[in-house]
């Protein structure tokens, strides 16, 4: 039986949902913004790697009003570094629907 690398695995995961993530990322944070979802003092949690367009990533969540923090960044020790953003808003919101 073949033992399974969780790296690799994650790896793989990582490259295959982070390209390309930007048309989907916008679509979120814009729904997001739009309908006032983001409840006051709430945050979105993404994690991307470098494989992934990180300056689409940041750039949509600031075109949309939010402010994009690293919150924790995990080096695999090969050149792949996994980054979880957190993500709030700068003003606060209501939250839900209106």
């Amino acid at each position: 039986m073949e033992r399974l690398d969780v790296r690799r695995a994650a790896r793989r995961l990582h490259t295959r949902l982070d390209q390309p993530p930007d048309p989907l990322l916008a679509k979120f944070f814009a729904q997001i913004t739009e309908k006032d979802l983001l409840a006051p003092g709430g945050e979105i949690h993404v994690i991307a790697s470098n494989t992934a367009d990180l300056r689409a990533l940041v750039q949509h969540a600031l075109d949309h009003g939010l402010s994009p923090r690293i919150d924790h960044l995990h080096d695999w020790q090969d050149g792949v570094l996994t980054f979880l953003f957190r993500i709030t808003h700068d003003t606060p919101r209501t939250g839900g629907r209106r």
